[in-house]
């Protein structure tokens, strides 16, 4: 493992990166510095042509309590926006990534958190685990895009609720919801999303990554522009070595 003690970084499997929040006694609370670290990360995986799908969850007990009040307390108007702006940076970092984010949502994720959980491209979540969106009983709106992931994952009307309300969506309601793919017992969590990470990145060549970007540009374009841009990926893809292997290893079976 390595990291800047408040980001864990460990590769438990070829092509698979888990990021750990570590802010244990602050429930992950994000602060500047962690942001910013956690979006260099993002950036610095990108570029590596190693990482095939990452892992991101939190300390025990929290997924991530959302940004650190203390922090934000002391800081002017100034302080804010820069801090508000840092969410806009991790969430271009997310789009950036080039491979899958599965969230490892371990504990509590609220307000920020919940975005983090919203950013990724799975969600696994504990049994006992909670997310809220919070930022409504201090009179605030969304950042990191949520107005725009939110509904898209559970339609406008739950979104409403969610961002509108105090309300906590437990683990069951949020697969019934649709803001879950997986619930697991809680230390079963990260093991079961290293797997599906890992069964993710042993997929041959550039095809999730290039399905990836086409379901991210399919949520802004017509059915005609999709299906163009899926010839496009199809022929890069064809020609992958990768692709062509897997293609002699299935007829070969």
């Amino acid at each position: 493992m390595s990291g800047t003690g408040e980001l864990v970084v460990a590769r438990p499997a070829h092509g698979v990166v888990v990021l750990e929040l570590h802010r244990p006694r602050r429930r992950n609370a994000l602060t500047l510095a962690l942001m910013a670290a956690l979006a260099a990360t993002l950036d610095a995986l990108a570029a590596d042509g190693e990482t095939r799908c990452v892992v991101l969850t939190g300390a025990p007990p929290a997924f991530c309590a959302g940004g650190d009040l203390a922090e934000l307390r002391d800081g002017d108007a100034r302080h804010y926006a820069a801090y508000c702006a840092s969410y806009r940076t991790i969430a271009r970092a997310v789009r950036g990534l080039g491979c899958p984010l599965v969230a490892a949502i371990n504990g509590p994720a609220v307000a920020g958190g919940l975005e983090l959980a919203c950013l990724a491209d799975l969600r696994l979540v504990a049994e006992d685990a909670f997310l809220a969106g919070g930022d409504a009983r201090l009179g605030l709106p969304t950042t990191s895009g949520l107005s725009w992931l939110l509904p898209r994952l559970v339609g406008v009307g739950q979104a409403r609720r969610i961002l509108f309300t105090d309300v906590r969506v437990g683990a069951r309601e949020a697969l019934a919801l649709g803001l879950a793919e997986e619930v697991h017992a809680a230390d079963a969590l990260v093991a079961r999303a290293v797997e599906l990470a890992a069964e993710i990145a042993a997929m041959p060549g550039s095809g999730i990554a290039r399905t990836r970007r086409l379901i991210d540009d399919g949520l802004t374009s017509t059915h005609e522009q999709a299906m163009a841009a899926e010839l496009d990926e199809q022929a890069a893809a064809y020609g992958d070595p990768a692709v062509q292997e897997a293609f002699a290893a299935f007829f070969t079976r």
